[in-house]
């Protein structure tokens, strides 16, 4: 009879072939105990197969084999062994929640949260409710499983909430409906991008003679795996794989499998803003070895990437020289409409705002989107010089008033870009009148808050965030 090899795609192997090194030893310890199974032969197996991972790919693992293993003095039983691996499959799966649980306290905090209310501890859960809170009431970037997360804990105390205090149980949900709303919006965003990395994929994977290659198979398969979960460990090794074999990649290839990697890098980003510094250094990296140059030139959607992210991380020494040597390889599509919009971004970001003011030249930019986004970063940087006492309230009130107008008799937006754009405006006008009001009472900023949370805030701006944080003592 043929031996019975462990095929790849068994849901065993698949479970434990993404198991990390260091996982290895606390799953062995969690199979020993009684309260998990009571089944040894489990903590047996796991510590036989532990010598042919991560790969598992030994002609010598068959079935016939492990079982000799764990049952020397038994004739091979088919069942038995299927019966033991189900059983640890399921074992390795509860590990792998349990450490998830363990290693993100946002998770155990709302797992907690919920057993609370649901046994009726009220006094446990407002204290911990307080606790988590402080969490999810601060300005912080909100990628997607952040505001999932706060979503969650104020539904949870949404039902613990003293309904008489009607106004701040309105602010609840009113807060609750804007996480909701700018969830949806980062998630069609990073989807959207997804669809772009997967009908690349698509056409990569077409390719049967390269994809015969080992180097390149390597390759596609660590990208296809952290499509949509980032691995720092996994993008690393992929891109070091790759540029060190850039010499015998076809030009094509290359490039292609480059913009691979910065679509992984941009999706990461959206997820998490923590990846700012893996993604500039990604650029650094694809700049130093010219692997980002198509045919000699740089796109200036690139460009302007990679000057925003500088700017971002106020890496302005390395931004300034980025931008002097690399004017001249761009792209020549739209070739001004980035040159303005990246010298823009620089000289925002630098607090440089009358400078940056001289490169938001409407007049020069092509485009429906980037003519709204030019008008945008031009009411930003106007609100910017107000608060410097540098313009005057009036001439920013009818700025954004004229703006409000405009949007309104343009026919060539969709109802929710034009809606985007009102509720940026009805915003910044909120802020400036506080600005202005000299005549604060105490309860003033957080009528401001209130007001302003009734509204969707755009996506990720972050910038509103941080303004509203500025003007709270403000006295002008």
């Amino acid at each position: 009879m043929l031996p019975h090899h462990i095929k790849k795609k068994h849901q065993l192997i698949q479970i434990l072939s993404i198991l990390k090194e260091e996982e290895w030893k606390p799953l062995r310890k969690m199979a020993q105990s009684p309260f998990f199974t009571r089944n040894q032969e489990i903590e047996k197996l796991l510590s036989f197969l532990k010598k042919f991972s991560p790969s598992f790919s030994a002609k010598r693992l068959t079935k016939e084999l492990i079982f000799k293993k764990l049952y020397p003095h038994q004739d091979f039983n088919d069942s038995k062994i299927r019966k033991l691996f189900s059983e640890t499959a399921s074992l390795v799966k509860r590990f792998l929640v349990i450490d998830k649980i363990e290693n993100d306290s946002s998770i155990s905090e709302l797992e907690l949260l919920e057993i609370y209310q649901e046994r009726q501890l009220n006094n446990e859960f407002t204290l911990l409710s307080e606790k988590v809170g402080k969490k999810y009431s601060k300005s912080n970037f909100e990628s997607p499983e952040y505001l999932l997360k706060k979503i969650r804990f104020n539904e949870l105390r949404k039902l613990q909430f003293d309904t008489k205090k009607i106004e701040q149980y309105q602010r609840l949900l009113l807060e609750s409906k804007n996480d909701q709303i700018n969830y949806f919006e980062i998630k069609e965003a990073i989807v959207n991008a997804e669809i772009a990395n997967n009908n690349r994929m698509k056409n990569v994977e077409g390719i049967s003679v390269e994809r015969s290659n080992p180097l390149l198979k390597t390759i596609y398969e660590n990208l296809k795996s952290i499509r949509g979960h980032f691995d720092q460990k996994v993008f690393d090794d992929t891109l070091k794989i790759y540029e060190n074999n850039l010499s015998i990649l076809s030009k094509e290839r290359k490039y292609e499998i480059y913009q691979y990697l910065q679509n992984i890098i941009v999706t990461a980003v959206n997820e998490d803003e923590g990846n700012l510094y893996t993604s500039f250094n990604f650029y650094k990296r694809a700049l130093k070895a010219k692997y980002i140059f198509n045919d000699g030139t740089l796109s200036g959607i690139q460009y302007l990437t990679i000057v925003i992210l500088g700017t971002r991380l106020q890496e302005y020494e390395w931004v300034e020289w980025f931008m002097t040597s690399h004017e001249k390889k761009l792209s020549p599509n739209n070739i001004d409409q980035y040159l303005l919009s990246a010298n823009t971004n620089y000289y925002f970001g630098r607090k440089m705002f009358k400078k940056a003011l001289e490169y938001n030249d409407l007049r020069k930019i092509n485009g429906d989107i980037e003519i709204l986004l030019a008008k945008m970063n031009q009411a930003k940087i106007y609100f910017e010089l107000y608060l410097l006492k540098e313009t005057e309230y009036e001439f920013l009130s009818n700025k954004i008033m004229l703006e409000k107008k405009w949007i309104k008799r343009d026919k060539n937006y969709e109802r929710s870009i034009i809606k985007r754009f009102l509720n940026f405006h009805f915003i910044l006008n909120k802020m400036l009148i506080y600005c202005a009001n000299v005549n604060k009472k105490p309860d003033s900023f957080e009528k401001l808050k209130h007001q302003i949370f009734k509204n969707p805030i755009l996506t990720n701006d972050k910038w509103i965030k941080e303004k509203l944080e500025q003007i709270k003592d403000i006295k002008l």
